[in-house]
């Protein structure tokens, strides 16, 4: 069941220019915070007690020209170990605090960034602890999101070793065309054989994610990426409409119309139901027994919790939607003064509670479409013409459809 905290018709009075489509959570608001110790001081019963744990990587080793999530540039994996340590110390604070006696582990995902820039070891540090820690466990997808460049055999094999069951690839296209156009460092070759790899190394799900209405890109082409994954036997595959960021202002005319997109994802949709693949969120289709856990926590009712761990992390846990500052070494000096911090951007703490959200109503000023780890605010650094703007906020930002949460309490 899907419940619209906002309709259409109330969506186009508000802002009649903006196309209303959805949100991965709710969107959040600056004012009206708790402070940070709100969260630990009792535990609320929640609808379901299905869990997850989102660790939030958020260093690459470039920045790829379309993203727009907050990242930090590192040179290597040297702060794998500190960064560690501080997820671990952040997640110490929840077991001092919560009794996870009655909750179910249902997932744990390693997202960025960049993930497979984390030590395997230093992942498997974090997967003993939370699964020592929740012991209702037994099946509990571990994910690890993975760069085609940036992951080798002996990395992937290592993760096997420490339990990790579910790998993810950006491979956004196998053609090299869209690729340099984009500015990504991957070629088809690299995409190609990384996926060869993990299969071969036997992990219960691969998963793999594709662009389309890339600028230039034609049907034909998209519909080869989706076959190539097809035909390789990938179990997960994620489909997802381009959003040119603020640096490639000067690829706005190349994007495909409106009616190619369309047709794009719907042709596409059809070519994967009648390989056996089904739909389990808009963008997401499965192989039979290859649902995403962390899909499920979000989407399904009633809907789990999800705890998340590191700078930039969004959380939705004892009735608060919550995040880590989006920056590491204000998170790492936090953590390992205060043993947490919560907050945006190095703003105030910023908690708000489930009950008073459904009180509040989208800023045109200031809407944070917010995932796991996303911080796409409109005002911010950089500077747009009026026509981009136009473009960016009915493209990116708030194109919201406000049927995130099936919260069943909120609508009795």
């Amino acid at each position: 069941m899907i419940n619209e905290l906002v309709t259409e018709r109330e969506w186009h009075h508000l802002y009649p220019e903006v196309d209303q489509e959805y949100v991965w959570e709710y969107p959040l608001f600056r004012g009206e915070s708790e402070p940070g110790k709100n969260l630990f001081e009792s535990q609320d019963t929640p609808l379901s007690n299905d869990l997850g744990l989102y660790i939030h990587v958020p260093f690459c080793l470039y920045r790829c020209p379309m993203c727009g999530f907050y990242m930090e540039i590192v040179k290597d994996r040297s702060f794998s170990k500190r960064y560690t340590d501080a997820l671990i110390k952040e997640f110490m604070t929840y077991k001092a605090h919560f009794d996870f006696s009655t909750k179910k582990l249902k997932s744990v995902y390693f997202g960025g960034g960049t993930a497979s820039l984390l030590e395997a070891e230093d992942v498997g540090r974090i997967v003993t602890l939370i699964k020592d820690t929740i012991t209702n466990n037994e099946t509990v997808e571990i994910t690890v999101e993975n760069h085609p460049n940036i992951a080798t055999k002996k990395y992937l094999e290592d993760l096997k070793k420490i339990g990790v069951n579910r790998v993810s690839f950006g491979i956004q296209s196998f053609d090299d065309a869209d690729l340099r156009l984009l500015k990504l460092k991957q070629r088809e070759e690299q995409n190609v054989k990384i996926l060869q790899t993990a299969l071969e190394v036997g992990f219960d799900t691969v998963a793999a994610d594709l662009i389309y209405s890339i600028p230039n890109q034609t049907i034909d082409v998209f519909l080869s990426n989706v076959n190539k994954l097809i035909s390789m036997g990938v179990s997960t595959i994620s489909l997802y409409s381009m959003g040119l960021s603020e640096r490639q202002e000067d690829l706005y005319d190349l994007m495909p119309s409106q009616e190619v997109e369309h047709q794009m994802f719907s042709e596409s949709m059809q070519l994967l139901l009648e390989n056996g693949y089904v739909q389990v969120a808009q963008p997401d289709f499965c192989l039979p027994n290859h649902i995403n856990h962390d899909t499920e926590i979000t989407w399904k009712a009633p809907q789990g919790e999800q705890i998340s761990l590191g700078a930039g992390a969004w959380s939705y846990y004892n009735n608060f939607l919550y995040c880590n500052t989006h920056n590491s070494k204000k998170y790492m000096e936090d953590v390992f003064n205060n043993g947490y911090y919560v907050g945006l951007n190095n703003a105030d703490e910023l908690f708000i509670k489930e009950s008073e959200f459904i009180k509040k109503v989208a800023s045109e000023e200031s809407c944070i479409i917010v995932g796991r780890c996303a911080d796409f605010i409109l005002k911010d650094n950089y500077v747009y013409s009026k026509e981009v703007k136009k473009k960016r906020m009915s493209i990116l930002l708030l194109r919201i459809k406000l049927f995130c949460y099936t919260i069943a309490h909120l609508f009795d």
